[in-house]
């Protein structure tokens, strides 16, 4: 990753991934997203103007918009038809690069 550039956190909460994304590359584009209004009311003032409240299953992005999506912690909230929408939508607005991590289970 470079200051060229550009991220997308779904599932951003208060921002602090996307923070430290900006610590580490200022010039880097980043957005977030979340359904929280709470967390977006309250994410911290350096990234608080790239978050925006959208579903996790249809994003305000257009095709091919990041060069990296990540999205930590959200994908095995939602039931299997959302989960399945928004892996689709994760590679949508991917140029290709996403990290995306899911739960495991021991039992059924």
């Amino acid at each position: 990753m470079n200051e060229d550039s550009a991220v997308l956190q779904v599932g951003c909460e208060k921002g602090f991934l996307l923070h430290d994304f900006l610590d580490l590359c200022p010039e880097m584009e980043i957005r977030g997203t979340d359904i929280s209004e709470y967390a977006i009311e309250n994410a911290m003032a350096s990234v608080k103007p790239v978050i925006v409240s959208a579903p996790f299953t249809a994003f305000p992005f257009e095709r091919d918009s990041f060069d990296l999506v990540v999205a930590i912690g959200v994908v095995y909230t939602l039931n299997l038809a959302d989960a399945i929408q928004c892996l689709k939508e994760v590679e949508r607005v991917s140029k290709g690069a996403s990290f995306v991590t899911l739960a495991a289970y021991r039992t059924q």
